[in-house]
């Protein structure tokens, strides 16, 4: 019999988190879902810091940005966060598990630091792959920059949104979408329970099965729409 991919009933989306004191990666908490997410221990590597590589990508937006932007080519991003042909990047961040698998990997205080130099109050981040743009605000909104926790959080948070038919059908066409159904089956089928596993399903296509089961973040890159634009590679 051959498999279906289910939908959502209603696109759920989401808001800022409330304006609280800055607290640790292992006080902060996301709604989890734990028979859909699994944690990955992470290699003890000592990772060389990598250039930040600007690549061009053609994109308007409508984001409100700072009046006094660089140029793109000057812009730098966190090296946490900076995608570099020649190196893996410092982060084992598996895009279609929880975030906080990134505990024990990165300490508290580089996940503070601003990610971008000099540092900006907003960020977008485009992927050919998946539809729509991903704005990064400060989680503790309104906050004075974005930091290298809040394009992580962001990140996850958007790749959870349920994807609408229309929308599936629109950006899912011949051999795309066979990739995308593919990966859909494939993470539902790691979680573990039968109720579990169709309560999953039932939640319907994401926005990460469109990355088609490149998942592994490898961080981002600069574009010359604007210093404010950086585009995510997967693989």
């Amino acid at each position: 019999m051959q498999k279906r991919v289910h939908f959502a009933p209603t696109n759920t989306m989401f808001s800022p988190v409330p304006n609280t004191p800055s607290p640790a990666l292992s006080e902060v908490s996301l709604p989890s879902d734990s028979s859909s997410e699994v944690s990955t221990p992470p290699p003890e590597i000592d990772y060389p810091r990598a250039h930040y590589p600007h690549s061009p990508f053609p994109h308007n937006t409508d984001l409100l940005v700072p009046k006094s932007l660089p140029e793109p080519g000057q812009m730098q991003i966190h090296y946490l966060l900076a995608y570099s042909p020649l190196a893996d990047i410092p982060i084992n961040f598996d895009l279609s598990l929880h975030w906080s698998q990134i505990e024990g990997q990165i300490s508290s205080h580089e996940l503070s630091e601003p990610a971008t130099s000099p540092p900006l109050p907003s960020l977008l981040i485009i992927c050919p792959l998946v539809p729509g743009d991903i704005l990064v605000r400060p989680r503790e909104f309104p906050g004075p920059h974005v930091t290298v926790l809040d394009v992580l959080y962001y990140l996850y948070r958007y790749l959870r949104l349920a994807v609408s038919q229309e929308e599936y059908e629109t950006q899912a066409t011949g051999t795309t979408k066979a990739a995308v159904n593919s990966a859909y089956h494939a993470r539902c089928g790691r979680v573990s329970g039968h109720q579990a596993r169709a309560t999953e399903e039932g939640k319907g296509v994401k926005k990460v099965d469109f990355l088609q089961g490149r998942n592994m973040f490898k961080g981002l890159s600069g574009t010359l729409t604007g210093a404010h634009v950086w585009e995510l590679n997967v693989a």
